[in-house]
């Protein structure tokens, strides 16, 4: 850490370096931290806010090393155990190591499909929130284009699955379980939500 930030400039915690999981990933961060110290800089009404396009070629720095089937070529959503049976669980994670776990402990007969979270690449503003949150619901609704939805999100994938939920219903779409685990923060949500502290 006192390296990148001799060398570079830029201030980071130990955590940031070792949660990039590529050296392309930690580049994007460090490009990221520039343009926040480039548009701190610059006076703007909502500096924090991003543009979806920006927000999802961040994402796809920390996807590289996700594995599973991809719904798509470009898709965000990647699916463990998809031979399984059972109804589809789609999940918002931090990275692909808690992808893996869940879909391990949960058996080979339950698909779950991962998303990521906003975590590292944007801040938490309710803008940056919705719009990836949209993009997910839009993907959802092409992978599985009729039934329920079953969705969940730990820490910050908590933020994003709710607003996903939010979404999904707003596109007619019916959410049989929101699964928040972890969130300390509990912003409106009507529907059956299952709440799980580890």
């Amino acid at each position: 850490v006192l390296l990148l930030e001799e060398r570079t400039g830029i201030e980071a915690e130990a955590h940031q370096v070792f949660e990039a999981p590529t050296v392309a990933a930690l580049a994007a961060w460090l490009a990221a931290d520039r343009e926040r110290t480039a548009s701190s800089r610059q006076p703007a009404p909502h500096a924090k806010d991003m543009p979806l396009e920006m927000l999802l070629e961040r994402q796809r720095h920390f996807l590289v090393n996700w594995k599973g089937v991809q719904m798509a070529p470009e898709s965000f959503l990647y699916v463990r155990n998809p031979q399984g049976s059972r109804h589809p669980l789609f999940w918002c994670f931090q990275g692909f190591e808690a992808l893996s776990k869940l879909a391990l402990y949960l058996g080979p007969d339950q698909p779950v499909v991962g998303m990521r979270s906003g975590h590292v690449i944007m801040p938490y503003t309710d803008r940056n929130v919705n719009a990836l949150a949209a993009h997910y619901a839009q993907e959802i609704c092409h992978a599985q284009p009729e039934g329920s939805i079953h969705l969940g999100g730990n820490c910050q994938g908590g933020i994003i699955a709710r607003s996903v939920a939010l979404e999904l219903r707003r596109m007619q779409r019916k959410v049989d379980l929101l699964v928040l685990m972890e969130e300390t923060d509990f912003a409106p949500y009507d529907g059956k939500v299952a709440l799980l502290f580890g």
